[in-house]
């Protein structure tokens, strides 16, 4: 089957070390948005002055992205509850 002219060429198949690199970045990038989102969620319960539910939001985020940038901040908020 002809591609019509105005499609781009197919890619070429990638190298499997550097599609496994891409992929791998791709998901520590998803994990850091996803621990910045729950920091930002336990504020706005901070701001509202639901600071059990913060408290418990701020300790899960922790458990579930130990390893993020953001959990340094969560355990400094978590301290100041």
């Amino acid at each position: 089957m002809k591609q019509p002219l105005d499609t781009p060429p197919a890619p070429a198949a990638e190298n499997p070390e550097e599609l496994k690199r891409k992929l791998l970045e791709d998901a520590i990038q998803q994990s850091e948005k996803l621990a910045e989102s729950a920091l930002d969620m336990a504020k706005l319960f901070i701001a509202h002055g639901q600071k059990a539910i913060a408290r418990r939001r701020l300790q899960e985020m922790i458990r579930t992205f130990e390893r993020s940038k953001s959990t340094q901040e969560a355990k400094l908020l978590l301290k100041s509850l």
